[in-house]
């Protein structure tokens, strides 16, 4: 694509509020015309003449990057020529040759002189500066703000007021100083040590995927989490049980051995969901001991559809059940009794 007058937008991060701006040798514009935003490459500061500024091409690479900030035009005489020199915290925009999602800190090569291309090779810079979607993705965009590595120490040396700040351009999040083992594996973070940052894997109670989202694990959350702990204390979180029991069932359990954790049971009740015909009762136990009384639920036929029968009574010295005690729905009689479903309220306690 031609080349056009655009000097790029310019964002920077060390207070300074123009770009560096110096005079450097150039061809009459008869040889080599440049316009105004176009990246341009120092191949040797010491012999401008064998090695002249010039626009860069396609995957260029091995040069000091400088950005033409007006125009030498083809009727111009050779001359010391206004350009950009990119420093630490210096973001010039330029275009994308293709609009795409690129992540923050992606690497970048050279597609002409005024377009840069996402790339793992022959890299000149990285994006700086990308929106993010509201589910934490990055968003598609034509223009980039793009931080230019040093690439050669040429840089340094023959632009001494640099100093160190290009030197570190051209590091890898890893080859930072306070910065451990980087590896850029979904779902890590950079979490410090107190020594430096390492990359480390999210574990324990949560997961976290590529997107940004975190998933509770199964089985994080244990009864200490959510248990009154003390006598007189706020109660803790409660929860319900609930159980499909058919009308010829006998003993329906809730839990097999299974509690999920310990737990004192606070309220029982069942909801008719087919009316039976014959007089029955049903009680909750521990698969040994009664831990509620026996709820009529046929009540000589006033007990039909629909229908709510809750517990009178329960037990303290059974309603206290252990992890993995077992909590069964025992039906008195299995010859054309109600179905219903058993719900159990319990709070979890240390």
């Amino acid at each position: 694509m031609a080349a056009t007058n655009k000097v790029p937008a310019y964002k920077g991060f060390n207070g300074r509020t123009a770009p560096i701006l110096v005079h450097l040798p150039v061809q009459a514009g008869s040889t080599q015309a440049i316009k105004s935003g176009e990246i341009c490459k120092i191949v040797d500061p010491t012999d401008y003449g064998s090695n002249p500024i010039i626009p860069a091409t396609t995957d260029d690479t091995d040069f000091i990057p400088v950005i033409a900030w007006e125009e030498q035009k083809s009727t111009d005489a050779a001359r010391l020529m206004q350009f950009a020199l990119p420093a630490e915290g210096d973001y010039f925009e330029f275009d994308l040759n293709s609009a795409s999602a690129v992540k923050l800190a992606a690497t970048l090569a050279i597609h002409d002189s005024q377009t840069v291309k996402a790339a793992s090779s022959n890299v000149v810079g990285h994006v700086w500066v990308q929106p993010v979607k509201a589910d934490g993705t990055f968003q598609s965009v034509s223009k980039v703000f793009v931080g230019f590595h040093r690439a050669t120490a040429n840089a340094v040396k023959y632009f001494p007021f640099l100093g160190a700040a290009i030197a570190q351009q051209d590091e890898s999040l890893g080859d930072l100083s306070d910065v451990g083992t980087v590896a850029y594996d979904a779902g890590k973070l950079l979490v410090a040590d107190g020594t430096d940052f390492d990359a480390k894997a999210v574990s324990g109670d949560i997961a976290l995927a590529a997107s940004g989202a975190a998933t509770i694990q199964a089985n994080a959350v244990e009864s200490s989490m959510l248990a009154n702990t003390a006598a007189g204390a706020t109660p803790g979180v409660p929860v319900v049980f609930t159980q499909d029991v058919a009308g010829t069932a006998d003993n329906t359990n809730i839990c097999d051995a299974n509690c999920p954790f310990k737990l004192t049971i606070i309220d029982a009740w069942v909801v008719i969901t087919t009316a039976g015909s014959s007089a029955t009762t049903i009680k909750l136990t521990d698969g040994t001991n009664d831990i509620t009384d026996a709820m009529d639920i046929y009540n000589g036929g006033a007990i039909g559809d629909k229908a709510i029968v809750r517990a009178g009574e329960i037990d303290d010295a059974y309603a206290t059940l252990s992890e993995d005690d077992s909590l069964v729905a025992t039906i008195s009689d299995t010859t054309d009794s109600p179905a219903c479903t058993v719900y159990v309220m319990a709070i979890p306690v240390a």
